[in-house]
């Protein structure tokens, strides 16, 4: 289930964990932390940061959220992806989700031949989009 949880600040001292979810029981679902209102409003002070009102995420520690896992990372493509098309055809089977961005890139140090370079040079042009 989704959770909320406004607060004015977190404090994870020296040694000190903050930890959602484990390596094992990874987080599925959204959690929304959030610090209503302005510092300035803060009638609190954090002495060991400042001399002033205090609101935030403070780490000395370790923060520890393990999310849900992708995978594989990266792929190759099947066939070719021409500019403007909005699906692609891959060799593996992936977890991805729509909306994610993704990079696709020259593989021009595996799959160009040095006698091949400057046909090659079109498909990495530098011209890098996301594609969803």
């Amino acid at each position: 289930q989704p959770m909320s949880v406004s607060v004015r600040e977190i404090y994870v001292e020296a040694g000190g964990a903050l930890r959602m979810g484990s390596e094992t029981c990874r987080l599925h679902s959204e959690i929304e932390i959030l610090f209503p209102g302005s510092k300035a409003n803060s009638n609190l002070e954090n002495v060991k940061f400042s001399n002033g009102p205090s609101k935030g995420l403070q780490v000395l520690g370790h923060v520890h959220m393990p999310g849900k896992q992708f995978h594989p990372t990266w792929t190759r493509l099947s066939a070719t992806a021409e500019a403007g098309q909005d699906i692609i055809f891959l060799q593996e089977d992936v977890n991805w989700q729509v909306g994610q961005d993704v990079l696709i890139t020259t593989t021009i140090f595996f799959d160009c031949p040095d006698h091949l370079l400057d046909y090659c040079k079109p498909c990495y042009g530098g011209n890098c989009q996301p594609i969803r």
